[in-house]
Formats: C-alpha cells, sequence, structure tokens
C-alpha cells in the first residue's frame, strides 16, 4: 500500500486556517493519485520536524508579508518572485514551499498546496511546470473541483521524487523579519 507524508508547517500558530478540513482534503487529493487504499498522512507541524526527503513540507503562512520562502531564497542568494497563492524557492539541495491562506477555503488551499507540490518534489520552476511539457490543469493552476488522469499522473510523479525540503520556516516566522539573516 503506498503511503505519502505530507506536513503542513504552521510557523505562525495559524487558528484560523481549518485545519482539519485542509488535512481531509489533502487526503481526498492525494488518494485521488496514489488509489483509495493509499495511505496518505496529513500533520500540522507546529515546531521543526525531520522530514525524509521522500515527504513534503509546505508551510502555510497568512499572506506573502509574512512569507518565508523570501528567507530560504536569500541565504540561498536567489531572487524570488512570490506567486499569486503561493511560492517554492528551489535552492541548490533544499526546496522550500509556502502557502498563502488568508481569505481562502480549505479546498482551495489544499489544491495550492498540491499545486507546489508539483513544484518542490519535481524541482520544476514556473516556466518548466506551467509552460513546459507537463500536462494537466494542476500544472497550469487551473484545476477545479476534480483531478484530470494527466494530475494524477503529476502528482504520482511528485510523490515518487525525492526532494530535501527546508526546514527554516519556524526560524523565519520567529525573527520577525523574513529577510533577516539565517
Amino acid at each position: 500500500m503506498p503511503e505519502f507524508k505530507i506536513y503542513l508547517g504552521d510557523p505562525y500558530k495559524l487558528e484560523k486556517a481549518g485545519f482539519a478540513a485542509i488535512q481531509a482534503e489533502l487526503k481526498a487529493l492525494f488518494k485521488a493519485a496514489l488509489g483509495k487504499d493509499a495511505n496518505v498522512v496529513v500533520e500540522r507541524a507546529m515546531t521543526r520536524q525531520q522530514v525524509l526527503s521522500t515527504q513534503l513540507l509546505v508551510y502555510l503562512v497568512p499572506s506573502h508579508i509574512e512569507s518565508v520562502a523570501k528567507k530560504f531564497a536569500a541565504t540561498e542568494k536567489k531572487a524570488l518572485e512570490l506567486g499569486v497563492d503561493g511560492t517554492t524557492a528551489i535552492g541548490q539541495s533544499l526546496v522550500g514551499s509556502e502557502v498563502y491562506v488568508r481569505q481562502k477555503s480549505p479546498s482551495d488551499i489544499a489544491l495550492i498546496v498540491a499545486h507546489e507540490a508539483l513544484h518542490n518534489k519535481l524541482r520544476l520552476d514556473n516556466v518548466r511546470l506551467h509552460t513546459g511539457k507537463q500536462s494537466g490543469s494542476l500544472a497550469a493552476e487551473e484545476t477545479g473541483p476534480k483531478l484530470t488522469p494527466a494530475d494524477k499522473d503529476l502528482l504520482r510523479r511528485a510523490i515518487k521524487a525525492h526532494s530535501e525540503q527546508w526546514l527554516g520556516g519556524w526560524d523565519a516566522a520567529q525573527s520577525g523579519d523574513p529577510l533577516d539573516g539565517p
């Protein structure tokens, strides 16, 4: 039985994000790709965790203003343009993803997490994911309530990929300024 673990990093200890509903939506999305018997674990992580390269960590942050990915990009000396709903920063060896949750439903947040998972686990920047050879509405950020067969295939590929996750989001949130030192 395939297993996949997703950590929802919560460095700002968000109260109104609807974590239980987000967890349920994410489980349903990833089970749609892996099969109904798959063991998909979604865990809220309010403190730093040990995350394996076979797992996924996506930070949930209120908005662009509280971005933790900006700090990761700064430590990697990379320019980073924040996305509308979420951002994935791809470094030399680490990858960091975040989703902006303010004024979004749990189902929208789950879809955005799944989209950022494609960037994260497949290590694809915006050009390569959104306009490259990838197919499926999830890659194009146009997903409706159901995943297409191409979406499911992309998620299965992403789940199998190894990607070292950036664990500095909790420290970045505590520093007060995401651009403050490492």
